[in-house]
């Protein structure tokens, strides 16, 4: 499969991609894809602890898959937030 970014959006506005990690190594994964100076690196706010022990209280257990992707997705939900919140408080 191709991975491709598109480094405008149907508006024409610049769109950067922010990767909500510390890890040097996905950093260095992105470079080599061709993506150097394309992205943000920008960690999450999500304490995973807590999602951690969410998960652990559910019925059936989480595939390494499943675990995956809802941190992912939770990580960006945490960025998210926090980014927008910063956005609204900053002065126009």
């Amino acid at each position: 499969a191709n991975l491709m970014v598109s480094q405008t959006d149907q508006l024409g506005t610049d769109v950067r991609l922010i990767l909500a990690s510390q890890s040097p190594r996905r950093r260095e994964i992105l470079d080599m894809m061709g993506l150097a100076g394309k992205f943000d690196a920008t960690p999450s706010p999500l304490d995973e602890s807590e999602l951690q022990q969410t998960l652990r209280r559910r019925e059936t257990p989480v595939t390494p898959v499943e675990y995956t992707q809802l941190l992912a997705e939770e990580k960006a939900k945490a960025l998210v937030e926090t980014l927008t919140l910063q956005a609204n408080d900053s002065p126009v």
